[in-house]
């Protein structure tokens, strides 16, 4: 593990990456975000706990609204998971700092039609295999930067991903993937960049090419989740495949799929028209 900075130069450096990758708006305002988790005790950002982090927490939400709290879990969460890509930590803190109840939006997706446009734009087999492995199995930005050419069995047609928890598990994605991995060049990483910040310049690049405005990758993986329960119906397996130890993460995705599917079915069964309409 590389030897880890203070909290204060790493959020100075993860602004800049981000800044690097032309976002210099969500830079700003991520540093600005991040300033409070300068009052923890910790030095080094490998120091932090998670009972560190549920204490500021815990203070925070006596100073500012819930969904200005929701935004600092979510902005702590993807400083983390940076650190961790960057090898100064081996874990997430926030992994144990619940969010307060009624923080949590609905998903935004994309449906299959908008999945096709998705990838209609990509001009090259690297930008097939981001929408691809996005969009068709569900990984999460580490996993798809993890990615190594050992951790594919093109006889067995599986992946070997590394999960949250230094958990391995197999895949086994579509053909598709396959055929535009065979035209790859072999070398690691096999998506050809490994941080988080070019994952989501690539996904916001392609949503903007396709016109479907910002795009980011975990909606991708929220569209994995959603097309899959309409195609299927099926949320234990989807469970697995999302390596979601905890259910009720999967539930959500099905209330929003059921949401919708009532939606379809109030439209076509019109039943106002069937009860009152005229002969």
């Amino acid at each position: 593990m590389e030897r880890a900075p203070t909290v204060a130069d790493a959020i100075r450096s993860f602004a800049e990456d981000l800044a690097l990758e032309g976002r210099l708006g969500t830079s700003e305002s991520y540093a600005s975000h991040l300033k409070p988790l300068l009052r923890l005790s910790a030095r080094s950002v490998t120091e932090v706990t998670t009972r560190d982090l549920r204490r500021l927490f815990g203070q925070r939400r006596h100073e500012i609204a819930a969904s200005t709290l929701g935004t600092f879990h979510a902005v702590c969460r993807s400083f983390f998971e940076w650190c961790i890509e960057h090898r100064y930590r081996m874990d997430n803190p926030m992994d144990g700092v619940p969010k307060a109840k009624g923080e949590r939006g609905e998903h935004r997706f994309l449906d299959a039609p908008q999945m096709r446009r998705l990838w209609a734009v990509c001009r090259t087999d690297q930008e097939r295999l981001i929408v691809l492995l996005f969009g068709s199995t569900g990984l999460r930005v580490a996993e798809l930067c993890g990615l190594r050419w050992r951790d594919i069995d093109f006889d067995g047609g599986t992946i070997r991903i590394l999960r949250k928890g230094r958990k391995w598990q197999d895949l086994a994605p579509d053909p598709l993937v396959f055929a535009v991995l065979a035209r790859m060049p072999r070398r690691d990483p096999v998506i050809g960049f490994a941080t988080r910040t070019s994952a989501e310049y690539h996904v916001v690049k392609l949503g903007k090419r396709a016109g479907l405005g910002h795009v980011h990758p975990h909606m991708l993986r929220h569209s994995f989740a959603c097309n899959w329960l309409e195609a299927t119906d099926d949320a234990a397996t989807l469970q697995e495949l999302l390596g979601h130890e905890d259910g009720q993460m999967t539930k959500y995705y099905v209330r929003t799929v059921r949401q919708r599917s009532a939606l379809r079915k109030q439209r076509q069964v019109n039943l106002a028209a069937r009860l009152f309409g005229e002969e």
